[in-house]
Order: C-alpha cells, then structure tokens, then sequence
C-alpha cells in the first residue's frame, strides 16, 4: 500500500514549530555581548572584572543542541597577562594592533572584545538621511530633499573628512611608505633626465635619433646617453628594465623630452626677465636673418646692466650683460611691422618701455630711417631710446665700399678665392698641399668670407705664410698631372703668383685687414661700451693712416718673400 503523502497543513505545522525552537535558541551576540553603558569605564580600568563578566555571561548561557553548530566562546584559552595593555586602549582590537596572520588566541579575543566601531555619526546612522546614502526614487519632492541636503552639516562634514585624507596621504601606514617610496623614485629618475637634457642643450647638440626602437643601434643623443649611464646607475637601470608599452611612464619619450626642453627654456627665460627688470635701464639688439627653410627670424637680445654689489650689499661694480631671449617669425618686414615685433616683444617679456635708453640695427633703409624707419617709430614712444648703428657693422660696409672701389683689389681677392676652390675640391691636390708644408706655422687655406671682409685676413695670413709651399704643388701638378684643365688651372695660378705685384698685395692689404679686425672682433664683444667703440675706431683710423708713408717697410717684407722663389722685386709696367 502507497504511503499517504504529507498535507499542506501538516507541512505548514510542522514548519511553524520549526521556527518556534529556532526562536527559543539562544541568540549568537549572546556568547560575547557586553553591557557598554555601564560598566566601559569601569572594566577599561580593571580588566580582570571584564574578564570574569565575559566568563560569568559564558557560563550563563544555555548548552546548545546536538544539531547547534554554535560552540559556547571559552575564554579560559585567552592568556589576560598578553591582553591587558590591549583591554586598556580605547579600540582594542583595532586592526593596527594586530599583525597578520592571526593567532588562535588572538582570534577568540577579538571575537570576545566585539567589533572595533568608532564613534559616528556614519551615512547607516539613523539621522543622516538615508537617501543620499542608499539612492532617492521620490521624484515628486526630490527639490526639497536637495535643498535639506545642501542645508545640512553632512556634506561639510564629509569634505572635511577626505580633505584629511587626501593631507594625510592614505590611511595605511605601509601603503604610504610604498607611494613615498615610488615618489622618490621617479624624482631621481626626473633629476637624471633633467640634466641630460641641461647636458645636451648647452653643448647644441641633437636629441633624437633616426629610429628610437629598442633594435635600433642608433637612438639618437639623448637615450643613447641614457642607457650608457644605467650601467652605472642602479635608478635608471631599474628604469629601463621595467616592462614598456602604450600608456607606461618613463620620462623618455620625445613628447617629454619637448616638456622639459620648455620648462628649462622658461625658467631661464624668467630669471633673464627678472634680472633685466631689476637693472635701471636697458636696450634693445634687433636683426633679421632666414633660417634653413628661409623663413625670415627677428632675433631679440637685450642689453642691460647689473649692479654688482659686495658683501655689505654696497654697489661695487657695474656689469654689462647681453642676452639672448628668442626668435620671431617676420612676415611684415615693413618698418610698421617690424617696430610691432619689437613692441610685441617688450610687452610680452613684462619689460617697462619707459626704461629702454637704446636702440641698435643695421643701416637698412626700414630699420634707420629718420622719419619712418623703426628707430623714428620707437623714438616717438620714448624720446630717450637713441639709436646707435651697429658699429661692427658700420665698419664692415665702410671697409666692403672701399676695397670694392678699387678693381686691382677685387681680382686679387678673386685670385685668392680661385686658388682656395682649386686645391679644396681635390683631395688628392689638397693632401699634396698638407704633405708639402715647410712653415714653421701650421696654417691652411682658408674660405674667403662673403660678409665680414675684416675675416679675410686669416686667408692672405695664410698665403703669406704657404707661399713657397703652393707654388712647389702647383709645379709638381703642372709636370705630373695627365688631366689638361688641372695643368691649366694650376699654371693660370702659378703664373699670377709668381708676380711681385700679388705678393706686395698680400702684404698690404692683409695689413690693412689686421688692423681692422682686431678692432672688429672688440667691438662685437658684450662688455664693450660706446665710449671704448669710440676710442677703438679713432686708434683704428690713426694706423691706416701712418701706413700711408711704410710704404717702404712693405715692400721690403715683400722682397724677402719673393727671394725665396726667385721672384723678380719689381712691378709689371702696364699700358695706359
């Protein structure tokens, strides 16, 4: 016979008696609740009273069932020698106290000591609204929920509380150690950086290479210096060791390397201002030159004077300073257009116009015209900026007019320029030249320069002191050589050389130019002043005057010179 199945009534019984035992059972908070309104104080000051009260409770309460999985907390196991200077603190068994893993013992104490719970209020308290805590669906009023949010000290509150979080750091000792620990580490690797980018910008030299991949053998300047000083350095070897990729920091790459290159561009453009503010007065350099993509630049230099003072802080010196602060892009090279640059550039650099006293340019026509030239445009704002044309310049033009005036003058040069491109474009008759040298001096030839005449006189040093040396290669050339245009072009040469008139020229004239350039390379100096310029170019004028009666010592130097090749001592009569 079928056994009669269960009915939903006696199920529905049975159940109910079934929470009825539950209910009679002894709840689990009962093994290690504490009365902690009346006797906190008392058993903080005296733990061995709590210890009997948690022992008493134990024993107090009910023996559970066979089928309880609930065990009665004994607290016989619990050492009190061990827990007493924790039973005193105000949260015994906060987490700072213990250290994992935790003992057996020190479990039972924490189970025995109840959860470490601070004082409130927290977001669960039942005076803080509790909307803003578990989420707001009353939409109807949701206004005024807002307005008594905003209106509550809650919030401040809260701000408070991150805010001094965020001044401490973390929370976690040790996990504030780990970020002070990586802090330091990447400012030493930003210092190393730092000054290899401080390294290769004061030598001008290039960062990048072609390719930067780990495979490439050449990555440029900058990682390549990199690498050579991890082999030293444990920092920047545990840098390059760590795993690469997209959105991994280095401080390597080129973007970066333009950062710093920037922020050390503009700290010292800083300090440039700053010590030009401080200075009484200043003027301005302006010059405009193309670069390699013939873009045409403003270059800004300003000069300024610094007051020295000494230890006392009493002024003891003056010093005279130039510095360079950067180009401009010129795409109006209008003298409107230009003295916008100029003033763009002083009101950028936060300079006071009213203490510019100077102004120096070329003689361009835009640049020193006396009603509308740049000079006249800024003079008009500040009647106190004189205009002073470049003097190095200015002596450049006069010496470039009066040697162009004379057409012997021009075809020596040309004869020098020709006499350079003939040996420099062989480097077989250039090594011949180098192999051949019997100068005391070790001197080449050198490029004849197209705008300052006053370097032209390193080339005819050089021919003076070769020339026995050039006309033995040029001879050499004319018996050996196989190829007509070089024997033509080298007996063309030996030819004018081999004339008095040329080595009296290069004695002369090269004179002339010592004179003038070591009066051109002083007035190009930063600390030079007007009144030295002055005094410089009158010396200047007084020696190329006296030379008009050596005339003899000249020609005696050029005597002996041509005795050594056996150059007749006198000049070539010419038709008239």
């Amino acid at each position: 016979m079928a056994s009669k199945s269960t009915s939903g009534a006696a199920k529905r019984k049975i159940k109910k008696q079934r929470e009825e035992s539950v209910k009679r059972m002894p709840k689990t908070d009962t093994y290690f609740k504490q009365n902690h309104e009346e006797t906190e104080e008392q058993d903080i000051d005296n733990p061995g009273i709590l210890l009997n009260k948690i022992k008493t409770a134990s024993n107090s309460v009910s023996e559970p069932t066979a089928t309880s999985s609930i065990d009665t907390i004994n607290t016989k196991n619990v050492e009190p020698n061990i827990f007493n200077s924790l039973i005193c603190e105000r949260f015994p068994t906060d987490k700072v106290h213990f250290k994992e893993p935790l003992s057996y013992q020190e479990k039972r104490f924490i189970i025995s000591q109840g959860p470490c719970q601070p004082k409130g209020p927290f977001p669960t308290d039942n005076r803080i609204s509790s909307s803003w805590v578990t989420g707001n669906n009353d939409w109807r009023h949701l206004t005024q929920n807002i307005k008594r949010h905003d209106n509550s000290n809650d919030p401040i509150q809260c701000c408070i509380i991150f805010e001094q979080w965020r001044l401490n750091k973390t929370i976690s000792e040790e996990m504030e150690l780990s970020i002070q620990n990586e802090c330091n580490f990447w400012r030493q690797v930003l210092d190393r950086v730092i000054n290899v980018t401080l390294t290769l910008a004061t030598s001008n030299l290039s960062f990048r290479g072609h390719r930067e991949t780990d495979l490439s053998k050449n990555k440029g300047n900058f990682l390549s210096i990199i690498t050579l000083i991890s082999k030293y350095d444990p920092i920047l070897e545990n840098l390059l060791s760590m795993p690469g990729g997209k959105g991994t920091a280095n401080y390597l790459s080129n973007t970066i390397q333009n950062e710093i290159i920037t922020l050390l561009a503009n700290t010292i453009l800083e300090q440039i201002i700053l010590s030009i503010n401080r200075s009484p007065f200043f003027s301005v350099i302006m010059d405009t030159t193309q670069d390699i993509s013939k873009i045409d630049q403003l270059s800004q230099v300003i000069r300024y004077v610094s007051v020295i003072s000494d230890s006392d802080g009493n002024p003891k010196t003056l010093q005279i300073n130039e510095s360079f602060i950067g180009f401009v892009e010129i795409v109006d090279q209008s003298s409107a257009g230009l003295e916008e640059s100029i003033i763009n550039c002083i009101t950028k650099n936060n300079l006071n116009l009213s203490k510019l006293r100077g102004q120096g340019y070329d003689g361009a026509a835009n640049m020193s015209g006396v009603y509308s030239g740049v000079q006249a445009r800024l003079k008009s704002k500040q009647k106190l900026a004189t205009y002073i044309h470049c003097a190095s310049h200015n002596l450049n033009l006069v010496l470039n007019d009066a040697i162009n005036s004379s057409t012997e003058v021009k075809t020596f040069f040309g004869l020098v320029e020709k006499m350079y491109t003939f040996f420099s474009n062989s480097i077989k008759r250039w090594q011949l030249l180098l192999s051949s040298e019997s100068s005391d001096i070790s001197i080449t030839l050198k490029r004849l320069c197209t705008t300052r005449w006053s370097s032209r006189y390193d080339s005819l040093l050089a021919v003076r002191h070769r020339y026995v040396d050039i006309l033995k290669c040029l001879s050499q050339i004319i018996l050996r050589s196989k190829n007509k245009d070089e024997i033509f072009e080298a007996n063309y040469l030996k030819v004018h050389m081999e004339d008095f008139q040329f080595i009296f020229s290069v004695i002369f004239i090269g004179k002339i130019l010592e004179t003038v350039n070591v009066v051109s390379k002083a007035l190009q100096s930063p600390k030079q002043e007007l009144s030295t310029a002055v005094s410089l170019l009158n010396s200047a004028l007084i020696k190329l005057q006296e030379y008009r009666s050596q005339y003899s010592d000249f020609f005696e130097i050029a005597v002996e010179i041509a005795k050594k090749w056996g150059v007749p001592q006198k000049f070539q009569e010419k038709r008239t």
